[in-house]
């Protein structure tokens, strides 16, 4: 009995854990949203990888980058000029990119050969682009396609790593929104593990309930991105998507009705608390202890979700005929 209701306890937290993560998600991803953090970071990435201010001017009245940007943006968009962090796409295609590039090199030739651009970066001052740019021509051996997809495979490993660093960016706020959730909803994994461990009928409440979670899993609302080609309509699949995020937010809410979350009296600490200080002590370190496992993700608490699931399907090994004789 102690050994089941242990495995109960560990389910009601991998259930509560995948719940609060995939609601921490949502967030996120709203945040992210509103914030326009993927144009943001693609904007700031951008102008470090151009360095060159005059370059990054005519790099940005190019008509293939403004007319993503205008693609993915709402109402009109100034074709001249630098745009706002804000106002940058999330998205730019890398072999767009390097014909831009290359366009942008010398404004009285927008369409050069090998020889005039590598006159044109034998002018340009020491700085990165002029060694990426040079490398790829050294590669190239003469032929402007291959020196056009050398640039546009270098662009698409800076955006690798520009997806590495939103990763890490997106980690940072998990974790304060992960917190925030445990402290609003006062999901403390130790309050829960307690009332867990002492109700029967809670435990199998909650267990039921997972089990009917894993059963029939939402999708995930997709991530819209403006990519190149797309017209003004990505806007509509933008409040689609945030419409979508509303909804499923709401819907893992109500999943969490089985689980002893919330604010009453009896989560206070009450008149005859010997020592208020050390409740709230747990109490704090319970929350930032549901805030780091929400932090990990949620494929990882549905895998160790199913896991604990499958054991208690399984139960005890049943005992060979002849012992039991």
């Amino acid at each position: 009995m102690a050994l089941g209701g242990l495995l109960n306890v560990m389910i009601s937290l991998a259930f509560m854990y995948l719940v609060l993560s995939l609601i921490c998600t949502t967030v996120n991803e709203l945040v992210a949203t509103v914030l326009k953090l993927r144009s943001r970071s693609l904007s700031v990435a951008v102008t470090k990888i151009l360095a060159d201010q005059a370059l990054i001017a005519v790099f940005y009245r190019n008509g293939l980058i403004t007319g993503s940007i205008s693609a993915s943006q709402r109402g009109s968009v100034a074709q001249n000029g630098i745009p706002s962090p804000a106002g940058h796409s999330s998205y730019i295609d890398s072999k767009n990119f390097a014909m831009a590039l290359l366009a942008s090199l010398n404004p009285q030739n927008p369409i050069p050969g090998i020889k005039e651009i590598e006159e044109t970066i034998s002018k340009l001052p020491d700085s990165g682009m002029r060694d990426v740019i040079g490398s790829a021509l050294a590669t190239a051996n003469g032929d402007i396609v291959k020196l056009r997809n050398g640039l546009a495979e270098w662009f698409d490993t800076a955006m690798d790593r520009l997806t590495g660093e939103y990763k890490r960016q997106l980690r940072y706020i998990s974790l304060a929104v992960g917190v925030l959730i445990a402290i609003v909803l006062n999901a403390d994994s130790f309050a829960v593990s307690a009332r867990v461990w002492k109700d029967t009928a809670l435990q199998q409440a909650v267990v039921s309930a997972a089990e009917t979670f894993l059963a029939s899993a939402p999708a995930a609302c997709p991530v819209q991105v403006a990519a190149e080609g797309e017209d003004a309509s990505i806007q509509h699949a933008l409040s689609s998507s945030l419409d979508c995020q509303l909804k499923t937010l709401t819907s893992h809410v109500e999943r969490l009705r089985p689980l002893p979350l919330g604010w009453s009296a009896d989560n206070l600490p009450q008149s005859n608390e010997p020592n208020p200080s050390l409740w709230w002590g747990l109490k704090i370190v319970g929350w930032l202890l549901t805030g780091l496992a929400l932090s990990l993700g949620a494929p990882l608490w549905f895998d160790i979700l199913a896991k604990f699931i499958s054991i208690r399907g399984t139960g005890e090994k049943p005992g060979k005929t002849a012992e039991q004789a």
